[in-house]
C-alpha cells in the first residue's frame, strides 16, 4: 500500500464545537485485520480528547470523550473490537427509528421528511412542525432539536389554527398529524441527507452519529461561508474543504446549499484539477 492510500476522517468534537481531522496512515491501514480503529485524537485550547471508532469503510460508529489523562501524542490508533463501542444513544422518547416512523407512514418517506427538515434548518430556513396536542408536538420537537445541536432557533412547534391564513411561502411547514407538508419553502437537494440518514436506520448508536454527521456539515457550511466572504479572488475547492474541515466531494453541496440562501458562492470556487489528480494517484 502506498502512502497515498492513507485516508482521513472528520468529526465533530462536542467539546469545542470544531471539526477535527483524523488521519490514518498507510501502514496503520495496510496492517489491520478488521474490527475497528480506535482514534484518540488531542486538540483545542485547552488540549482535550475525542476518541472516535471507525470501520473499515471508514464509517465513525461512535464517539466518547474521555475524561482520563491525556495521552502526550496529538494522535494514537489501535485497533479494538466491534462490542467496544458502547451504547451512547441519548435518552429521547423517540430515537432515529422512532422519529422516522412519526414522520411518515413507510419509514423510506419517513426519512426523505427527515431529510428535507434537516436541509432547510441547516439553511436558516424556519421550520414549523404542526399539531394539535402539545404534548405531542414537543416529543418530536425534542427529538428533531436533539439532532440540530445550534440550530434550535429555527425548529418551533405550532397548533394549526396558528399557521392558518399565514403566508407559508418561505417556511417549511410539516404536518405531524397529517403526516404531510404544508409548505416545503424553497428547493433545497436533500439526497446527501436521505443517503445519510437512511444508512444509519436500523445501526447501533444511530441517533448519535447521525447529530455528529449533521454537526459536521453545519460547522464547515458556516465555515465555509466565512472563508468565501472573506475571500478577494477565487478559491481552490480542495482548499476551501481543508479550511472547511470537510471532505472535498462535500463542497458542491455547501455551494448549493448556499445558493439556495440567495448567497452566490459558486464563482468564487475553482476546481483544482491538480489537486484532485494528486488525490487520486
Amino acid at each position: 500500500m502506498s502512502q497515498s492510500d492513507a485516508k482521513e476522517v472528520f468529526i465533530f468534537c462536542d467539546s469545542c464545537k470544531q471539526n477535527v481531522r483524523l488521519k490514518l496512515p498507510a501502514e496503520i491501514l495496510d496492517k489491520r485485520v478488521g474490527g475497528l480503529l480506535s482514534v484518540v485524537s488531542v486538540h483545542g485550547t485547552p488540549p482535550h480528547a475525542v476518541v472516535a471508532y471507525i470501520d473499515e469503510q471508514f464509517r465513525v460508529r461512535g464517539i466518547e470523550y474521555p475524561q482520563a489523562a491525556l495521552p502526550e501524542e496529538p494522535q494514537v490508533i489501535q485497533e479494538v473490537s466491534e462490542g467496544a463501542v458502547k451504547d451512547l444513544e441519548p435518552h429521547l422518547e423517540l430515537g432515529l427509528t422512532g422519529l422516522i416512523n412519526s414522520l411518515a407512514e413507510k419509514p423510506k418517506d419517513g426519512v426523505k421528511v427527515l431529510a428535507a427538515l434537516m436541509v432547510r434548518a441547516i439553511t436558516k430556513r424556519p421550520v414549523f412542525l404542526v399539531h394539535d396536542d402539545p404534548s405531542e408536538g414537543e416529543i418530536a420537537l425534542r427529538a428533531v432539536q436533539g439532532l440540530l445541536s445550534d440550530q434550535l432557533l429555527f425548529v418551533t412547534v405550532v397548533n394549526h389554527t396558528q399557521v392558518r391564513g399565514r403566508n407559508l411561502e418561505s417556511a417549511c411547514v410539516y404536518d405531524l398529524q397529517a403526516k404531510r407538508f404544508m409548505s416545503e419553502g424553497p428547493k433545497v437537494d436533500s439526497k446527501y441527507f436521505e443517503q445519510t440518514i437512511g444508512s444509519l436506520v436500523g445501526q447501533e448508536n444511530a441517533y448519535s452519529r447521525l447529530r455528529n454527521e449533521l454537526s459536521k456539515i453545519f460547522y464547515s457550511y458556516d465555515r465555509a461561508k466565512q472563508i468565501l466572504a472573506q475571500a478577494t479572488a477565487t478559491v481552490m475547492d480542495t482548499h476551501l474543504a481543508s479550511e472547511a474541515s470537510i471532505d472535498l466531494m462535500l463542497i458542491p453541496l455547501l455551494l448549493e446549499m448556499a445558493e439556495s440562501e440567495g448567497l452566490k458562492l459558486k464563482p468564487k470556487v475553482q476546481q483544482d484539477g491538480l489537486g484532485r489528480a494528486i488525490r487520486s494517484i
